[in-house]
């Protein structure tokens, strides 16, 4: 697998919030959806994302 860079678009699935209907408090969905890597923890731990609309989330490793 290849490691993410920053800058980088790909799909990810939110564990905080419902994609798909933003108001629904702690909707789990498990539709992906496009977002921009902002940030790479140096050692490879963890990766951090924004999706289109601004809500950022972690996700575990750095690799696509």
């Amino acid at each position: 697998m290849n490691r993410v860079t920053i800058g980088q678009r790909v799909q990810r699935v939110s564990a905080s919030v419902n994609l798909e209907n933003p108001t629904n408090e702690m909707g789990k969905s498990n539709v992906s959806a496009w977002a921009t890597v902002v940030y790479v923890h140096p050692a490879g731990r963890f990766h951090m994302v924004e999706f289109d609309g601004g809500l950022r989330e972690s996700f575990a490793g750095a690799t696509e």
